[in-house]
């Protein structure tokens, strides 16, 4: 820790000159995320097993069939809460087996808005030819309270730069990184402002998901050399009328060339080289265009095991609704009506979905000027020459990317998503490479 002589921006006029302690070093440590996750997965097993314990009826007596139903749901709910958790800690102790702790060293204190973000990532990690580095800037804004917000945080900016193995240093198991990232003007300091608080932070995730990212909370601050803050409006109070607001801006927008300067350069990007990471294979057609082979994701093995999960489900609320109805003296029709639409209904809705999510996996495309083939787990499906005329990377790091094919005219059930994706780069490259198949020309730049 050393301190630090900040000239602070007021009102894009004046500015203090203060001592501040700041930290030119930040560590994070693989251990302390390792115990905390094994901690958490631990309370949960404990939590949930008194839970079931205490849940679980009597068999000493000839139990309720209503109660054995409910008890098993609940202990088949609980045990793959505490798989799941017991699998992410699992991960983050793998992950240690490989990975150890990582230092960011700041070249400047504190980081300047507008200004560059420098330094360098010390980490006890070694970077294998086909992994990545994904540096992740993000800049988060949370409500502190009050208004029609209630308290929510979200990601207000964020930017991805991508450093392979070739762009790092690496002997002995140790990995130097250097950091060079553009921290935008436009964006608001860390601290409080308003009725939001913001906050940034510095992500160094090795793809694909190797369950190691270490994170460095930054303070970015406005200096004397960043460029005048902008002034702000005061932000209504009333949501219809931030609305109305918003609407007066795109009608401004589209008056001035703004949005469409934004529309040509929205599918400008020219195909690039396949990032080291990728799992998404593109191959080329003999009769033209591509071959897109996706991987097998988390989320397919998922649904198949809740698809298994839940198939007793067929046998068991059936049984139970025709016990209860054997326990009724002349049941009417509502009650064969509400028992077996019961029995049979809540299977179909939790075993199908499980199912459809199965068979609706999508296993490959083939791209070209003549039209895309979607090929599932079951069947396949052709779209013709026509049907997508484009291709887009839609998404964020903190909900991660898709890759969705286009129609000409904007609708509901205009776009078809192609795959879900970890990084930014992958669902950009993919995009310029399915764009190209389909043969998009990028548009001309905008001239005003």
């Amino acid at each position: 820790m050393r301190p630090a002589r900040i000239a602070v921006l007021r009102g894009g006029r004046a500015f203090d000159l203060r001592p501040v302690e700041l930290e030119d070093r930040i560590e994070w440590s693989m251990s302390s995320n390792v115990v905390l996750r094994w901690v958490v997965a631990l309370g949960l097993t404990a939590a949930i097993g008194l839970l079931a314990y205490y849940l679980t009826p009597d068999f000493s007596t000839r139990p309720d069939v209503g109660q054995v139903i409910m008890g098993g749901g609940l202990l088949l709910l609980g045990v793959v809460v505490v798989v799941c958790a017991l699998v992410w800690a699992v991960n983050a102790f793998r992950a240690a087996r490989l990975y150890g702790n990582a230092t960011l060293e700041l070249e400047t204190v504190p980081v300047p808005i507008g200004g560059r973000l420098r330094g360098r990532i010390r980490a006890d990690a070694t970077l294998a030819p086909d992994q990545a580095i994904n540096l992740i800037l993000q800049c988060e804004e949370s409500d502190l309270g009050g208004g029609e917000s209630g308290g929510g945080s979200r990601v207000r900016w964020e930017s991805e730069h991508l450093l392979t193995a070739n762009d790092v240093q690496q002997a002995g198991g140790n990995l130097l990184a250097h950091v060079d990232l553009d921290v935008p003007g436009g964006q608001p300091p860390t601290g409080n402002e308003g009725r939001h608080g913001h906050s940034w932070l510095l992500i160094a995730s090795f793809e694909p998901s190797s369950g190691y990212a270490p994170r460095f909370p930054l303070t970015v601050l406005r200096t004397a050399e960043s460029p005048p803050a902008s002034e702000r409006e005061p932000e209504p109070t009333i949501g219809v009328v931030g609305v109305m607001q918003k609407i007066g801006q795109l009608a401004t927008y589209a008056q001035d060339g703004t949005l469409a300067e934004a529309a040509a350069a929205w599918h400008q990007d020219e195909p690039t080289q396949r990032p080291p990471h990728a799992r998404v294979e593109v191959l080329p057609r003999a009769s033209g265009g591509v071959e897109v082979v996706l991987p097998k994701s988390k989320g397919a093995l998922v649904s198949f095991i809740w698809f298994f999960l839940t198939l007793p489900l067929w046998i068991v609320l059936p049984a139970w609704g025709f016990a209860d109805l054997r326990a009724i003296e002349s049941p009417p029709l509502i009650a064969y009506l509400l028992y077996y639409g019961l029995g049979f209904g809540a299977p179909l809705l939790l075993n199908g979905l499980g199912a459809l999510s199965v068979i609706w996996q999508t296993r490959s495309l083939q791209v070209g000027t003549d039209g895309v083939i979607v090929q599932r787990v079951l069947g396949r499906r052709t779209h013709p020459a026509g049907k997508f005329t484009t291709a887009a990377a839609l998404g964020n790091t903190t909900q991660g990317w898709s890759v969705h094919l286009e129609e000409t005219e904007t609708s509901l059930f205009g776009r078809l998503q192609v795959v879900a994706l970890q990084t930014q780069s992958e669902a950009r490259w993919l995009a310029a490479e399915v764009r190209q198949a389909l043969g998009v020309k990028p548009p001309a730049p905008f001239i005003d």
